[in-house]
């Protein structure tokens, strides 16, 4: 199987790791010298453009969020299966394009929903073991993100909805949402958030 790579990074470099472990030949579209470079170190062969990734059985996305729907869109003629990083993109309208264009063939990472803990939960709801269940509550606390293109909403939130989903079955709708934001080093960061989702049956998130 061969596998086309957009984005070495940070994160890409893993899934560069992962997938030459299970034995895949992987094209790799990188934006840097040094994306190259990790790219060459990790067994993967390097093109210039995504097009040329014409001929793989699948593209994996692990570029910088805000760089996501430019090479998802760019993706989408090669007619091939897309996994892409979350957030799909952090543009509402752009996500809703593509999802028009390719929504047959494009998968989220939703890495949360196959963790051992988070099965037995839903488990554990849908066998009504523990009685009606009133809501779930989700808490992520991390000193900083690796991020710097987009704020911790983006990046951290898709993990929680991810969960929710594996948990009670659906997606919740958003109620409520209030962001802190403070002054770091002179500079106006986003903190930390607190929302309430809720359910059709009233569950809350």
């Amino acid at each position: 199987m061969k596998i086309g790579l957009i984005g070495c990074g940070n994160w890409g470099r893993l899934i560069l790791r992962d997938l030459r472990v299970l034995g895949t030949e992987v094209v790799v579209v990188a934006h840097s010298a040094a994306n190259a470079d990790r790219a060459r170190e990790g067994g993967a062969t390097l093109v210039d453009e995504i097009a040329q990734l014409a001929g793989v059985d699948g593209v994996v996305v692990a570029v910088p969020t805000v760089k996501h729907a430019a090479a998802i869109i760019a993706a989408i003629p090669l007619g091939v299966p897309l996994f892409v990083e979350k957030p799909l993109t952090a543009d509402v309208a752009a996500a809703q394009r593509i999802i028009e264009l390719a929504s047959d063939r494009l998968f989220v990472m939703d890495k949360w929903r196959y963790h051992g803990g988070v099965q037995l939960m839903g488990n554990l709801v849908r066998s009504g073991a523990l009685g009606d269940v009133s809501g779930l509550r989700t808490v992520r606390v991390q000193p900083e993100s690796l991020h710097d293109d987009v704020d911790g909403t983006w990046i951290l939130i898709p993990h929680d909805l991810a969960i929710a989903r594996e948990v009670f079955g659906a997606y919740p709708t958003p109620e409520a949402a209030v962001g802190v934001h403070a002054v770091i080093d002179g500079e106006y960061r986003f903190e930390s958030m607190f929302g309430i989702l809720r359910f059709s049956d009233n569950t809350w998130h």
